[in-house]
């Protein structure tokens, strides 16, 4: 279990990382939780976010791994988060809660994904 302290670290490494995409209003970072990554495997995303960004009803996103391996996923617009697909995609990169992720728009319904890691595994 990652200390509070590397939660923080992990979150500040992910906010620098995404101020220097550029255009950092296509991008969010989000740090994981236990619904996220072990139980229900259900992410919500910003509410601006997609009310700005994302289509206003259910969809396909695809999520591009940092070496280009794509996840389908199921956007549901009411409940404004990713469903079927996010648990493939956090098991297969082993995701723990406290770990921040970065989410960035490449497309319509695209988003590039960078993790940072609250502890090295």
């Amino acid at each position: 279990m990652a200390t509070e302290e590397e939660i923080r670290m992990a979150a500040g490494r992910a906010e620098r990382f995404r101020l220097s995409l550029g255009d950092a209003h296509l991008s969010f970072a989000k740090r994981m939780i236990t619904s996220h990554v072990y139980c229900g495997f259900w992410l919500s995303l910003p509410r601006k976010f997609c009310a700005d960004y994302l289509p206003n009803h259910d969809a396909k996103v695809t999520l591009v791994d940092e070496i280009g391996v794509e996840y389908e996923t199921r956007y549901l617009h009411f409940q404004q988060g990713l469903s079927s697909g996010w648990r493939g995609f956090s098991l297969d990169h082993g995701l723990l809660p406290g770990d921040t992720c970065v989410f960035q728009l490449a497309g319509p319904t695209i988003f590039r994904v960078y993790i940072f890691r609250a502890r090295d595994v």
